[in-house]
């Protein structure tokens, strides 16, 4: 069982059981949101090591604009967005990205690599 990594799951496109059950069966404590609104507002009072963020997010909020948000709030976690067209600007926001395509049962892990190779990278 891996390491106990808690992931805020901000998620409007993704099945969010689906999702939130493979990555609890692989040993991450997952806090979900259905908004990027309870996102940020979760975000404020919890402490996390990740944040899955849909690309997409919702009509009012993109992605990118959420994850400057979530930069704001909280410069040292790690963003990771979902998606399968993302905009520029997310490449600068986000340290990784899972294609939403891929079936839930991957995301644990692609999500492992994506923060072990930002682990070294912070190490090097």
């Amino acid at each position: 069982m891996k390491s106990h990594r808690t992931l805020l799951l901000i998620e409007s496109g993704l099945s969010l059981k689906d999702c939130k059950t493979a990555l609890e069966q692989s040993g991450y404590a997952v806090l979900t949101a259905r908004s990027s609104r309870q996102g940020l507002k979760l975000l404020q009072s919890l402490s996390v090591d990740a944040v899955l963020l849909d690309g997409a997010a919702e009509a009012k909020r993109n992605g990118s604009s959420v994850a400057a948000r979530v930069r704001k709030q909280n410069p040292s976690v790690r963003i990771l967005m979902t998606g399968t067209a993302l905009p520029e600007r997310a490449l600068y926001l986000a340290d990784g990205f899972i294609d939403n395509r891929n079936r839930p049962e991957f995301f644990p892990m692609l999500l492992d690599r994506l923060l072990r190779r930002e682990k070294r990278a912070h190490a090097a």
